[in-house]
């Protein structure tokens, strides 16, 4: 079981445009990549872009999202 899955969401008012982490393997590492996708958009304002860090994810595509990952609950 991969343990932690990064999703995150550029621009809040369009959740289609969003960017999966690869297998992370713990909280903190989803929080880092959160903020290196932060750096990487240039986003300055905190109320403009959305995340969820999954848990407990395995290589599936179970409600055909279109995500490599389906994840048991999300955590911040």
């Amino acid at each position: 079981n991969i343990k932690y899955v990064g999703y995150f969401y550029p621009d809040k008012e369009n959740m289609e445009d969003w960017s999966e982490s690869d297998p992370l393997n713990s909280l903190t590492e989803c929080q880092d990549w959160v903020n290196n996708m932060i750096d990487l958009y240039e986003i300055s304002d905190e109320n403009q872009y959305d995340y969820v860090c999954g848990k407990d994810c395995k290589k599936e595509d179970a409600y055909n999202q279109g995500v490599s990952y389906t994840c048991r609950s999300k955590v911040r």
